[in-house]
């Protein structure tokens, strides 16, 4: 298992995304789309969109050698920002 992670100040965060393997298979092996654009996309279409990417990529390949290595999860869970309250005393 391995993650990619980072952190940034909590007035730049704009959201956070958990991908299971198979999910992740957006950007390795299929290079559709690098971390960057994975999170745009599941911010403004939704992680339906990039489930819809990933099983559209294994049906074109379902022929080849990598298909039997699919995974057969794919999920996503994406957190949006929430603004900050005040805190009341």
């Amino acid at each position: 298992m391995e993650a990619v992670t980072g952190s940034v100040p909590i007035e730049q965060f704009s959201g956070a995304a958990l991908l299971s393997n198979g999910a992740s298979r957006i950007v390795d092996p299929y290079q559709l789309s690098e971390w960057p654009t994975v999170l745009q996309v599941i911010s403004t279409r939704g992680p339906h969109e990039v489930l819809r990417r990933i099983r559209e990529a294994e049906a074109e390949d379902a022929g080849s050698l990598q298909s039997f290595d699919n995974p057969d999860d794919a999920t996503v869970a994406y957190c949006d920002p929430v603004e900050p309250q005040p805190i009341r005393e």
